[in-house]
């Protein structure tokens, strides 16, 4: 029991407590959410750049995918590539560049493999 004065611990604040890196946290530093950010948005890039030129982007992104997996919680990761890929599949519906397949195909979405599994 909590003396007087104390107050117990509740499982957010015991698992703030679990990690000084953002592991197991539920809330990020503002240092830690500027690092994740970055990360991501250098991973977006290269992977517009890989687009453009039609290079192999899993194999030259790979280190920008690392990072992204370094310095991101996996909800996180998860949430930025749904985004990402809803942004692109959007862009082609207001280009109408879209056909049923990509349609269909985003209707069945699922994360990439790539993104989802981290760097090899």
């Amino acid at each position: 029991a909590a003396k007087a004065g104390q107050s117990k611990a509740t499982p957010a604040t015991a698992a703030m407590a679990k990690s000084d890196s953002g592991v197991g946290r539920k809330l990020l530093l503002k240092s830690e959410r500027e690092k994740c950010w970055h990360a991501r948005d250098a991973y977006w890039a290269c992977l517009e750049s890989g687009r453009e030129s039609g290079t192999g982007k899993a194999n030259k992104c790979s280190k920008e995918l690392a990072e992204f997996h370094n310095a991101c919680p996996r909800q996180w990761i998860d949430h930025f590539v749904r985004k990402r890929e809803y942004d692109l599949f959007k862009e082609k519906i207001e280009k109408g560049e879209a056909s049923d397949k990509d349609i269909k195909s985003h209707m069945t979405f699922s994360i990439p493999k790539e993104a989802r599994s981290g760097p090899a």
